[in-house]
C-alpha cells in the first residue's frame, strides 16, 4: 500500500523538471500547464467516486482497477507523440490516480489494528513527503540520462508489484452498509470546475474575452452555481457539502487553501522553466535547484506542526508563512539572466518557508471550527478548493506563458532580430533550441522567457497577498485536543483526508491512541476499574472476548504466547472467577468475566470521551457509538504488549 501511495505521489512531482523538455519535444510549450491541469481535474473528479465504489464492491477489487487504469495511462503517456495525446492520456492516468491516492489509506483501516494505524499513517505521510523531495531531481535525471518517457515507464514495475500484492495478498469484503453516490453532483461539480479552468486558459489567449466560447463558459458557470447549490443542499451524501460554505469558520480557511495552492502548484511547475530556458541548465541541474524549496518546505512543515501541537495556537503560522510567501514571490519576480544560482536558491528558500508554514493550517483551522456533523464535509470542501485552486493557477500561468512568449518573439521577428515565428518550432520551447541560437537571436529568446517568468511571478504577488489578508482574518479558537494531538512521537503531522465525519473522527482517534502500548492501556484501565489482575491477564481475558470459547492450545496457537505462560494467565483468571474451564478443556468467560470486560470498555470509552469533549459526543449519537466501538477495538487488538512475560 505504501508503494502504491508513493507511486501516485511521485507522479505529481517527478514531472516538474521534466515538463519543459516534454512540452518542447512534443512541440507545444505554450500549453505546458494542460497536462498537469488535466491530471488534477481527473484526480479531483475520480477521487469523489473511488472511495464509495470501494465500499460498494470491496476496496481491494476497486484498488486493482484503479492501479490498472493508472498504469495504462502511464504507458500511453510514455508513448505520446503529440501534446493533444499527452493531455488526454494524462487525464486517463488521473482517473486512476484518484483511486491510487485515496484507497491505500482507506485500506489501512481494514488491514491494521487501531493501535497501529496512527504509526502507519505517519509512514504513508513520510512516503508522500519523500516523493515530493526526490521527484523533481528524479525527473531531471531521467530526462538527461534516458528519456522523459521513462518518467512514466518508471510507474510500471512499481505498479505491477503493487497490483500483484493487492491481487494475491489482500482480501477485504465490501462494507455491509452501502453508501449513496451523488453521481449528479459529481458530474455538475466536475463540469463547473473544467469550465472555470477553461475560462482562465482560453480567455484573451486562444479566444478574445468577448468571444462566444469564453462568454458561453462564463454563462455556464453562472448557471451551474444555483443548480449545484440546490442539488447538493438536498442530497443525503453530497459530493460538495454546501451547508458549510456559508460559514466563516470554513470560508476563510477554504479560500486560504484555494489561493495558496493556486500559488504553490502553479509556481513549482514553472520554476524549472527558468533554470532550463533562461539559465540553460540541464533538467538534472534544474532538479537540484528545486531542492531548496522542497527541503525548506519540509522542515518548516514539521517544525510548525510540532509548535501547533505544543502551543495549541495556529493563526501565527499562516500569517508569518504568507508574509514569507509574498516576499518569496516578489523576490522571484527579479530572476533574470544575471541572477546567480546562490541568489536564486536563497529566493527559493524564502518561498519554501512560506509553503511549509501554510500548507497544513487551513485544514486544521477548518476542522477545529466545525461541529462533528460537518467534519467530513469540511475536509471534503477544503480538498475540493485545493484542487480547483491548483488547476486555476496552472491554467492562468500557462495562459501568461502563451501570450507573453508569442508577443515578445513576434515583435522581435518583425524587427528582424529573431527567426520568423511562423516557424512553429521557435515557439515550441524545447530547451535544446537554446543551443541552436547565437548572438542577438539567442538574447531575444532568453529575454522572452525572462519576461514570461517575471510576469508569472508578478501575477502571483496579489494572489499571495490574498493569502496574507485571509490569514489575518482567521478567527482563532483554542485548538481541540483531537486536533492538537495530530503530532506523533517523531514530530510528524498526520491530517485526516476522509470525506465522511465518522471516518475523519476515527482517523483522528487512531493517531491520538496509536502510540499507547498494550501494557500501558491495560495497566491504566485495570487500575481504573480496580480489577485486581495484571495487565497481561487482562489482555488474555480480551482474547476470549475476541475469539470466544477456546482451548488453551488454540489460544496459544493464535496468540503466539508460550503455552506454559498462557496457561498461567488462564489459571489466574479462573482463580478470580473471571473464566471457567469445562470438561473438554474449553475456556470461556463467566458472567463476572463478561461484566469485567464491559467495565473495561466503559472505562476506555470515558477516556476517549474526554479527548473529544469539545465535539459534544453526548449530543451526537453517531460519535458516541464510534467512541464505544473504538474503545472495544483497542482492547481486543491482539498486538502483544512489549515484554509480555514480565508485564
Amino acid at each position: 500500500m505504501m508503494l502504491v501511495s508513493f507511486m501516485g505521489a511521485l507522479d505529481t512531482t517527478i514531472l516538474a523538471t521534466a515538463l519543459p523538455t516534454i512540452a518542447g519535444d512534443l512541440g507545444d510549450l505554450k500549453h505546458l500547464s494542460w497536462p498537469v491541469t488535466a491530471y488534477l481535474l481527473a484526480v479531483m473528479a475520480s477521487a469523489m467516486v473511488w472511495g464509495k465504489l470501494g465500499d460498494l464492491y470491496g476496496r481491494a477489487k476497486v484498488l486493482r482497477a484503479a492501479i490498472a487504469l493508472f498504469l495504462l495511462g502511464s504507458l500511453l503517456c510514455g508513448q505520446s507523440e503529440s501534446m493533444a495525446e499527452f493531455v488526454v492520456f494524462r487525464g486517463l492516468q488521473g482517473l486512476g490516480g484518484g483511486g491510487v491516492l485515496v484507497l491505500p489509506q482507506a485500506i489501512l483501516g481494514d488491514i491494521v489494528g487501531p493501535r497501529d494505524r496512527g504509526r502507519y499513517q505517519v509512514y504513508f505521510a513520510a512516503s508522500i513527503v519523500l516523493a515530493g523531495v526526490i521527484g523533481p531531481l528524479a525527473g531531471g535525471v531521467l530526462v538527461d540520462g534516458v528519456s522523459w518517457r521513462w518518467a512514466f515507464y518508471l510507474n510500471l514495475p512499481i505498479g505491477v508489484f503493487g497490483l500483484l500484492a493487492v491481487l494475491f495478498g489482500l482480501r477485504i469484503a465490501p462494507a455491509p452498509k452501502k453508501p449513496v453516490i451523488d453521481y449528479a453532483g459529481i458530474f455538475l461539480v466536475a463540469t463547473f470546475s473544467v469550465a472555470l479552468v477553461l475560462i482562465l486558459t482560453w480567455g484573451g489567449v486562444v479566444f478574445p474575452w468577448p468571444s462566444a466560447p469564453v462568454m458561453g463558459l462564463i454563462a455556464l458557470c453562472l448557471a451551474l452555481l444555483p443548480v449545484i447549490w440546490r442539488l447538493e443542499s438536498r442530497t443525503t451524501s453530497p459530493v460538495l457539502p454546501v451547508q458549510v460554505l456559508s460559514r466563516r469558520a470554513f470560508i476563510v480557511p477554504g479560500m486560504i487553501s484555494f489561493f495558496f495552492f493556486w500559488t504553490q502548484i502553479g509556481l513549482v511547475n514553472y520554476i524549472p522553466v527558468y533554470f532550463q530556458l533562461v539559465k540553460g541548465t540541464s533538467a538534472t541541474v534544474a532538479g537540484l535547484h528545486m531542492l531548496p524549496v522542497t527541503v525548506a518546505s519540509l522542515v518548516c512543515y514539521t517544525l510548525s506542526g510540532r509548535a501547533i501541537s505544543r502551543w495549541g495556537r495556529y493563526k501565527v503560522f499562516p500569517v508569518v508563512g504568507s508574509a514569507f510567501l509574498t516576499l518569496g514571490v516578489t523576490l522571484c519576480s527579479f530572476l533574470d539572466t544575471h541572477t546567480s544560482s546562490i541568489t536564486a536558491c536563497l529566493y527559493l528558500v524564502v518561498l519554501g518557508i512560506g509553503f511549509g508554514m501554510i500548507s497544513q493550517v487551513a485544514l486544521v483551522a477548518a476542522q477545529n471550527g466545525a461541529p462533528y456533523r460537518d467534519l467530513g464535509a469540511v475536509t471534503s470542501g477544503i480538498g475540493y478548493l485545493r484542487n480547483v485552486g491548483a488547476a486555476c493557477g496552472l491554467a492562468l500561468f500557462g495562459a501568461i506563458l502563451n501570450r507573453v512568449l508569442t508577443s515578445r518573439l513576434s515583435r522581435a521577428a518583425a524587427r528582424g532580430e529573431f527567426p520568423s515565428t511562423n516557424e512553429k518550432r521557435w515557439t515550441e520551447g524545447n530547451p535544446s533550441l537554446l543551443h541552436e541560437l547565437t548572438g542577438r537571436a539567442r538574447s531575444v529568446y532568453i529575454d522572452a522567457y525572462v519576461s514570461v517568468i517575471e510576469t508569472i511571478f508578478l501575477t502571483a504577488i496579489p494572489v499571495a497577498a490574498c493569502v496574507l489578508i485571509l490569514s489575518v482574518l482567521i478567527r482563532e479558537t483554542p485548538l481541540r485536543r483531537t486536533a492538537g494531538a495530530l503530532r506523533t512521537r517523531d514530530g510528524s503531522v498526520v491530517l485526516p483526508t476522509a470525506r465522511d465525519s465518522r471516518e475523519a473522527m476515527q482517523r483522528l482517534l487512531e493517531v491520538i491512541t496509536g502510540w499507547q502500548t498494550g501494557s500501558e492501556l491495560h495497566r491504566q484501565l485495570v487500575e481504573k476499574v480496580d480489577g485486581g489482575i495484571s495487565p497481561m491477564e487482562s489482555w488474555t481475558l480480551f482474547r476470549l472476548v475476541q475469539y470466544g470459547p477456546a482451548t488453551a492450545d488454540e489460544l496459544a496457537r493464535r496468540t503466539r504466547i508460550p503455552d506454559a505462560e498462557l496457561r498461567g494467565y488462564l489459571t489466574a483468571l479462573e482463580a478470580r472467577g473471571l473464566a471457567e474451564v469445562n470438561a473438554r478443556g474449553v475456556v470461556r468467560l463467566t458472567a463476572e468475566g463478561e461484566s469485567f470486560s464491559q467495565d473495561m470498555v466503559r472505562a476506555q470509552t470515558e477516556e476517549l470521551t474526554e479527548l473529544v469533549t469539545e465535539w459534544n459526543p453526548e449530543s451526537n449519537p453517531e460519535l458516541d457509538d464510534l467512541l464505544r466501538l473504538h474503545a472495544r477495538e483497542l482492547l481486543v487488538d491482539e498486538r502483544l504488549p512489549p515484554a509480555s512475560s514480565t508485564a
